[in-house]
């Protein structure tokens, strides 16, 4: 995009002075939070289509070839997508145009561990088991009558009280 502005020469002559409107920035870089192994999208537009871009990750090109990374171009609109997060890719990322950049910020947080996970879950199983065998050993005894009513009491508290 151009944008002109007529001038008056010195042989009195009116001259169109042309002078290119630079790229502007119309919806920059957003912080991005991911779990690792994730995929972290970074989204830039800018004012006019098909502008060259260059993608930093603290102040160091990002290497494409890598494989890890995805730059994507769609008229206004840039993109930065990176595979696989990890703690490592932590880091300010800016795309950088010819005269303006933006800058966001990666936060990568640990991704679940299965094993805690499967001891917890373990826990809970040997829980509610004893519950089980709990409530069994009451079923069959004649005190079953008494938790009974104090199920219904405690129901009617959390139902009517609370």
């Amino acid at each position: 995009m151009t944008h002109g502005v007529f001038a008056q020469t010195a042989d009195n002559d009116l001259a169109l002075i042309c002078a290119e409107i630079p790229v502007q920035i119309t919806t920059p870089l957003q912080d991005q939070e991911v779990m690792e192994k994730q995929e972290a999208t970074f989204v830039c537009e800018v004012s006019k289509p098909n502008q060259t871009a260059k993608w930093l990750c603290n102040g160091v090109e990002v290497n494409i070839a890598s494989g890890r990374y995805e730059v994507k171009v769609d008229g206004t609109r840039h993109s930065l997508t990176i595979k696989n997060a990890e703690k490592s890719d932590q880091a300010q990322y800016t795309v950088a145009f010819a005269d303006v950049s933006s800058t966001a910020s990666l936060s990568v947080t640990g991704k679940l561990n299965f094993s805690q996970f499967h001891a917890n879950k373990y826990r809970v199983d040997q829980k509610v088991d004893r519950c089980k065998t709990f409530v069994s050993r009451v079923y069959d005894e004649r005190e079953r009558q008494s938790v009974v009513k104090m199920l219904l009491l405690l129901m009617y508290c959390i139902v009517f009280v609370y």
